[in-house]
């Protein structure tokens, strides 16, 4: 591969990441205009979000998921623990802490970019209680 490669595929992978952070940020964010601003930055307008509980395309049907999140876990937020990617896709595991930092839950989601970095799919994995 040459250094040009090398290069773009570093563009690439340090755009996937601030993508996957970006949309962390959205599931964190309590205010819906920051939330909306944020998975715009992250996403295509119509990802797909799939989670042991629903399957959803767009921004409009994440964000009401992402309400009904923080109406039934108010406080929590998620902390990344882990990201590795290549290729267009990622890995990236996750705590679910409470305000006081105790962790509730570990999960584990799967995402896939587009070629500018953006997310196109992103997929949750993690125990139902």
């Amino acid at each position: 591969m040459s250094s040009k490669d090398d290069n773009t595929q570093n563009t690439l992978l340090k755009a996937m990441r601030s993508s996957w952070e970006t949309y962390m940020a959205a599931w964190n964010a309590t205010d819906s205009g920051e939330r909306e601003q944020l998975l715009a930055q992250a996403t295509v307008d119509d990802s797909n979000y799939i989670d042991p509980n629903v399957e959803l395309s767009g921004h409009k049907a994440l964000m009401e998921y992402m309400v009904e999140f923080h109406q039934q876990m108010p406080d929590c937020r998620f902390i990344l623990t882990r990201y590795i990617a290549h290729h267009y896709k990622s890995i990236a595991v996750w705590d679910l802490q409470d305000n006081d930092g105790n962790t509730l839950s570990t999960g584990m989601s799967y995402g896939a970019y587009n070629t500018q970095g953006k997310l196109t799919a992103e997929h949750g994995f993690f125990d139902i209680a």
